[in-house]
């Protein structure tokens, strides 16, 4: 069966909490990304503008998964030819470092679901975001779009 992977990794979307003192706590509030002052910054992401940096992380984790993604793997299962969807949930935790890593699969593949997984924990440490002068905790989500294509006998497909 041929395989085809056209990860779509479409700019997921970032959503932030903040962190704010309470007491002798800290506790998680949920801010939406687009008031980040300084987003997370993948190593070699050292743009000054804000949506640059946005951008150059976004590409980077994209190529990062497209480049890890092992399809074999999920070749191998035998799936039936058509488009699998998922999408991987992590955040960038205020050290930089990749935690909380979910994934949900909508054909609910358990297999693809933990390659997902997998790749996201391979990620590197990066520079946490910003906000109000705070360092935050980033939650980063990316949809994975890829085609098992029919299996193809010279050049042609088969029925």
């Amino acid at each position: 069966m041929g395989v085809r992977l056209s990860l779509i990794l479409i700019l997921g979307y970032f959503t932030t909490y903040a962190q704010k003192h309470l007491t002798e706590e800290v506790q998680d509030t949920l801010v939406p990304f687009a008031i980040v002052e300084t987003p997370p910054a993948y190593p070699g992401c050292a743009q000054s503008d804000v949506n640059n940096l946005k951008a150059c992380t976004s590409k980077r984790i994209q190529h990062f998964f497209e480049e890890n993604f092992e399809l074999r793997k999920i070749k191998a299962i035998g799936l039936k030819p058509g488009r699998y969807r998922t999408s991987v949930l992590f955040k960038i935790n205020t050290e930089g470092k990749i935690t909380d890593i979910k994934a949900n699969n909508y054909q609910q593949v358990k297999e693809i679901e933990e390659e997902a997984v997998r790749v996201a924990q391979l990620l590197p440490e990066m520079k946490p975001g910003k906000r109000r002068g705070e360092i935050v905790s980033v939650h980063y989500g990316l949809p994975i779009i890829f085609d098992i294509e029919p299996a193809r006998v010279r050049g042609k497909t088969k029925n």
